[in-house]
């Protein structure tokens, strides 16, 4: 919620205050120090089996960095030369934020309490069973 707030923030506000702009940096620098590393390890951990993990958050890593990367490439673009579409490119990384917020809530299952072994076999079944 940090990074919405943040984008929200700074759309208001815009980048000719240096107050806006130092809310925008603390909001967003608290959400990118405290929330990415948690959404890494709740989706490398809990959603797939043992088996897989290593691998499924390699995978994770290679498409978020390449998507980052993309979007970094298609952010100066829409910003333009003399900042020109900073509403648009703001409108645009609200809606990736709350498009990753509804896969989060949706996608994240309810595993308070489970350990690794209980999650996987809850998930994949007996298949999947975490070997000594």
């Amino acid at each position: 919620m940090g990074a919405l707030s943040a984008w929200v923030l700074i759309l208001h506000i815009g980048v000719s205050d240096e107050a806006g702009l130092w809310a925008f940096t603390i909001l967003w620098g608290l959400e990118g120090g405290v929330s990415v590393q948690v959404f890494y390890a709740l989706w490398g951990s809990e959603l797939f089996p043992a088996k897989f993990r290593a691998g499924a958050s390699g995978l994770m890593f290679f498409i978020v960095r390449g998507l980052s990367a993309a979007w970094g490439l298609g952010f100066t673009y829409i910003y333009g030369e003399e900042g020109e579409g900073f509403t648009i490119a703001s409108y645009c990384m609200i809606a990736l934020l709350l498009i990753s917020l509804i896969v989060g809530v949706i996608g994240c299952p309810n595993t308070r309490g489970k350990s690794l072994d209980a999650i996987t076999r809850q998930r994949y079944g007996e298949k999947f069973e975490i070997e000594d």
